[in-house]
């Protein structure tokens, strides 16, 4: 394995997938909490800071859906560790944001 695509514990392959699919991808790993069904949470990104695109939201403690959405997730109880990819590859732009936005 090249270290530069070396894969994140308990997240076998999906760094060799990003190197075959011709790039990388700027993730976010984030817990989800699903007793907390007050709360949305959406993790967009951007090229400009200006315009921002969902990647993945979840909405009163539902999994995550979206574009973006890798694993992680799921209905049943406790803290789930979820990661978000961006749609867009770091290598084929200048720059690549990531942000989470919570609303209550």
């Amino acid at each position: 394995m090249f270290p530069e695509i070396a894969d994140p514990p308990g997240l076998p392959l999906v760094n060799l997938f990003d190197y075959g699919a011709g790039g990388k991808r700027l993730r976010a790993m984030l817990q989800r909490d699903p007793s907390h069904n007050d709360v949305t949470i959406e993790v967009q990104g951007s090229g400009d800071l200006l315009g921002w695109q969902s990647l993945a939201s979840s909405t009163n403690g539902l999994p995550f859906q979206g574009i973006g959405y890798v694993g992680g997730d799921g209905t049943g109880p406790g803290i789930k560790t979820v990661e978000i990819r961006d749609s867009a590859s770091v290598t084929n732009a200048s720059q690549r944001f990531i942000r989470v936005k919570v609303t209550y």
